[in-house]
């Protein structure tokens, strides 16, 4: 074989694989089996990287010793599975930048990961760090790929990791500090062949990867996430949300982590639900772990903004409100978007389902007095929900979902998009989805003030 390195997938995570190879003086080949998008050409081609598109030279990879596959590719898949038959080592982008992370040095890992949850809990225990004077970096599932940002010369103490259950598969000799378990429930079951503990157990895996010096939080109040942990756990538990570990009373978080009991205000924490609580919590205690100094983390709490298409108010007319839950692509989330809002809820949802079981949302279906359904799976929805939401209606279009939602409103209700489902029908992803419902409320309700006026 060969001395070098092949990159399956030319996507953010491949490319940062390829740049952080090539400067570590690799001979690399990235093969993407579509087309590259310009700007990652561009940057392949200024690094002298070999590549393809439009398809995969398996004579050529099956010559090296070490693939990085992009975490979208499954080991399931044909080109994986004759890779391994070879005996090639096949790892995943994060695992790479793990190795040449701690070469040099030795940075605290935060990896979090979890159904619902771990992007908000990443982003706020990154801001917590950095308003605390913490030298961090933020990759993984969010942002920059880690490798392309180690490729780039980045160095800090600590990073803080998002990653989801494709990236886990892949880690091998990783080490996380502090692993965070936000949630679980049943999701990407297409990947998993519907099987739930199959999913769980990728999940499990970056918790079997903390180091046993280290620490694993865990939500006390989700029971498939503390059996996932216990079972997969090599290191020390922490439950999230039990009274006498890491809590919240009144506007007074406590924690019992890194040594001794902290208290922290959470007043003036802008994110509503007890979901959003459990985050602050989890990235609360991340933070500490880490070294943050914590008579500065109540500021950061304050200071936070969360991230686009997470319960984010699109707008507001005649004493409705228009809220982006666009990220609520799984029934888990779509449950605690209707369960953050009053009672009063037209909800939109829908697009394309992934096994969904909507059993979860029936007792807070009194809160909810329409059901506007958007996209292509609408069967299941209405299945679900006829004869239990008073109202159920069907759109293809965005701007007619808003219109039709607001038609059922009234003062003091919320349109809620909630989606429950993956966006790939109609939206380039969850983010085009988002982006363009909250383009049609403002279009909305610029059309209504101007007929008014």
């Amino acid at each position: 074989m060969e001395a070098g390195i092949g990159i399956i997938g030319g996507g953010e995570s491949g490319v940062g694989a390829a740049l952080l190879a090539a400067r570590a003086g690799l001979q690399v080949f990235l093969s993407e089996g579509g087309l590259l998008l310009p700007v990652r050409k561009q940057a392949l081609l200024g690094a002298g990287i070999s590549f393809e598109e439009g398809g995969h030279t398996q004579e050529r990879l099956l010559s090296l010793p070490l693939w990085v596959k992009s975490p979208g590719i499954p080991f399931t898949h044909p080109l994986i599975q004759a890779g391994l038959e070879k005996e090639i080592e096949i790892i995943d982008e994060l695992e790479l930048a793990y190795r040449f992370a701690t070469q040099e040095r030795s940075p605290h890992i935060i990896a979090i990961t979890g159904t619902n949850g771990k992007t908000t809990t990443a982003l706020l225990t990154y801001h917590l760090l950095v308003q605390a004077g913490v030298e961090a970096g933020l990759a993984g599932n969010v942002g920059q790929s880690w490798a392309a940002q180690l490729a780039a010369g980045a160095s800090p103490a600590v990073w803080v990791l998002e990653v989801s259950s494709f990236q886990c598969e892949g880690l091998r000799q990783f080490k996380a500090d502090t692993s965070v378990l936000t949630s679980l429930s049943p999701d990407h079951l297409d990947r998993y062949a519907g099987e739930g503990s199959a999913y769980a157990a990728a999940k499990g895996w970056l918790l079997a990867n903390t180091l046993p010096s280290g620490r694993v939080l865990v939500t006390a109040t989700d029971a498939w996430a503390c059996e996932t942990a216990e079972a997969f756990s090599s290191a020390p538990l922490h439950y999230v949300g039990r009274e006498g570990e890491i809590w919240r009373a009144a506007d007074t978080a406590y924690l019992r982590v890194a040594g001794g009991q902290r208290e922290i205000s959470m007043a003036g924490f802008p994110l509503a639900g007890p979901h959003n609580t459990s985050n602050a919590l989890h990235a609360l205690g991340a933070a500490l772990a880490a070294g943050a100094p914590e008579e500065l983390l109540a500021e950061g709490l304050r200071s936070f903004q969360n991230a686009p298409h997470r319960l984010q108010l699109a707008g507001e007319l005649a004493g409705v409100r228009f809220l982006n839950d666009s990220k609520a692509t799984n029934v888990e989330a779509a449950l605690q978007a209707v369960k953050s809002c009053p009672a009063g809820i037209v909800w939109i949802a829908g697009g394309i389902d992934k096994g969904n079981d909507y059993s979860g949302l029936e007792p807070y279906l009194p809160q909810i007095k329409a059901l506007v359904i958007l996209g292509a799976d609408a069967g299941k929805l209405q299945a679900a929900f006829q004869g239990k939401i008073p109202k159920l209606l069907h759109t293809r279009q965005v701007a007619e979902a808003v219109e039709l939602a607001f038609q059922e409103a009234a003062a003091g209700d919320t349109v809620l998009l909630a989606p429950a489902c993956a966006s790939f029908d109609l939206f380039r992803n969850y983010e085009d989805r988002g982006e363009q419902f909250m383009h049609a409320v403002h279009a909305f309700i610029e059309r209504r003030k101007h007929a008014v006026g």
